[in-house]
């Protein structure tokens, strides 16, 4: 029978057993039925009829059979129909997709305001974090995390901030999320002046007034990949400190979101924020054992197409003092040995082809960061890497050749070399961790980028942690031209970096790589 019908029925054999008392018609419940039909045009309001006190109600047993047969006529309509219907669920596609556009708005905010403070790490300092701006940033997320809901909050004295998003599911990993705190010192970071450029059309950007600086896209072709995005740069005199602190922000508005959404089932996520990891002590002091993940990513990546990276350089640090000999020079012959000279000679016979300006992929390369001093004493900065161990020990061997040769044409003693190794490629430690590389380029393909893995021509705070037992490879932020003037961050990508961790440290199943 039609569930329309049936409910018709009822309701009139009700009306009509409730108006029989008093005095009311059957035609008087079929103008009742019409109406709930719809049957009739406007409904006036009207006067209900006089009840005949002298008529009689119906004591013939009419009331007890009505009710009967309403009964019997709702005990007829299956359950299942007059159950309210259920709402289909959300996916999460569609829920990051509802609110994509705060999700911008957030990762956006953030970022401007986390940009404003600069956060230099000093490797000069013995301090940690080496500059007080750093700890004044951590304090800063450390209350606003508090402030959404995130737990266990805390800022120890390192600098290092801590935060834990409960699981709301069980049966889970513990994923761990990391990025740093601090900027690089090579360039200066104070006074940010940010400017927006909205759908972005591929050319250059002269980011000075007077056009003096100009971001070129044959000199930075990444920015081809920011044509129609919109675009955050600086004013051509400082760091915009995307890297480091757009995966800051973009950790920060997953945090937020998760908490306003706590149907979206996740286990235990762990959040760290760490200082100085541009002078290579970013896990110096670092709590593994109270982290406690079963695996973890970095966001200290570029642009998202460059994917998940789970290889990075054998890096060492080579300081190269030269002790001269500073007389008269209009007396200094045979006698001045110019330290200022065999500086520029030491960086003259490094291979002139292997700096970073001229390799890419998988080449190595030395790279003269500093040259300082006088005719009196000079120091050289050297930076070594290399992907394979076997071409990083004899990088390491040509800078001692090198001192060797010239101590012999100088002098013994004229040139010392201190030598640290600062990190390893993490693909050693990453062979037995393929599901969680796995993990992240299913993430990856769900927000709609290639699923793509691309060596990091740089080294991380996960290499050193994945040597220490905990795997971490490196995820994209969005931001091109890192530890420059030129620096440039996608507001679009850093979304989709946001929308990134969420399918990454969430349970829903995303399609599998191919």
């Amino acid at each position: 029978m039609d569930v329309k019908k049936l409910l018709l029925a009822v309701c009139t054999l009700m009306v009509a057993v409730g108006l029989a008392g008093c005095g009311f018609s059957m035609s008087d419940v079929s103008d009742i039925r019409d109406i709930i039909m719809g049957e009739q045009g406007d409904v006036q309001q009207t006067t209900p009829p006089a009840v005949n006190e002298e008529e009689t109600p119906l004591d013939d047993g009419t009331d007890e059979t009505l009710r009967e047969a309403a009964d019997q006529l709702q005990d007829e309509i299956p359950e299942e129909e007059i159950q309210p219907p259920e709402e289909e669920p959300v996916s999460l596609a569609e829920l990051l997709t509802e609110d994509e556009e705060m999700l911008r708005e957030n990762v956006k905010e953030r970022f401007l305001r986390y940009v404003q403070i600069d956060t230099p790490s000093d490797p000069e300092s013995e301090t940690s974090p080496s500059s007080e701006n750093q700890m004044m940033l951590a304090r800063q997320i450390a209350e606003e995390m508090q402030g959404f809901g995130v737990t266990d909050v805390s800022v120890d004295e390192y600098g290092y901030v801590y935060a834990s998003i409960p699981a709301n599911i069980e049966g889970q990993p513990v994923i761990g999320l990391i990025a740093h705190l601090d900027t690089t010192p090579e360039v200066n970071g104070a006074s940010i002046r940010t400017s927006e450029i909205e759908n972005y059309d591929g050319s250059d950007i002269a980011l000075d007034a007077e056009g003096n600086v100009v971001l070129s896209v044959s000199e930075f072709p990444q920015m081809n990949q920011f044509i129609g995005h919109e675009i955050i740069v600086t004013d051509g005199m400082t760091l915009l400190g995307g890297d480091g602190k757009a995966g800051v922000a973009e950790i920060m508005t997953l945090c937020e979101y998760l908490m306003l959404h706590p149907e979206i089932e996740h286990g235990l996520i762990q959040i760290a924020f760490t200082p100085d990891k541009e002078i290579g002590r970013g896990v110096d002091h670092f709590d593994l054992v109270n982290f406690g993940a079963n695996f973890a990513y970095t966001l200290d990546g570029d642009v998202l197409s460059s994917g998940v990276q789970s290889e990075t350089f054998n890096e060492a640090r080579a300081q190269v003092i030269i002790q001269g000999v500073d007389v008269y020079p209009g007396n200094a012959k045979d006698q001045m040995k110019n330290a200022a000279l065999i500086a520029a000679e030491f960086a003259a016979m490094l291979p002139p082809l292997e700096t970073p300006a001229y390799t890419e992929g998988y080449e190595g390369f030395y790279h003269v960061g500093t040259i300082e001093g006088a005719a009196e004493q000079a120091t050289l900065s050297i930076q070594i890497c290399d992907y394979s161990q076997e071409n990083f020990e004899a990088r390491k061997t040509m800078i001692q050749t090198i001192a060797d040769y010239l101590n012999g044409r100088y002098g013994a003693g004229t040139v010392q070399v201190e030598m640290e190794d600062q990190s390893y490629n993490m693909e050693e430690m990453m062979g037995e961790h393929q599901d969680v590389i796995d993990r992240a380029l299913q993430a990856l393909q769900a927000v709609g980028y290639e699923a793509v893995t691309t060596p990091n021509r740089g080294t991380t705070d996960g290499a050193t942690l994945s040597f220490q037992g905990l795997p971490c490879p490196n995820l994209p932020t969005g931001v091109a031209n890192k530890h420059g003037v030129y620096e440039c961050a996608s507001v679009d990508q850093m979304t989709d970096v946001v929308k990134l961790l969420v399918y990454l440290t969430s349970v829903e199943e995303t399609e599998s790589v191919e």
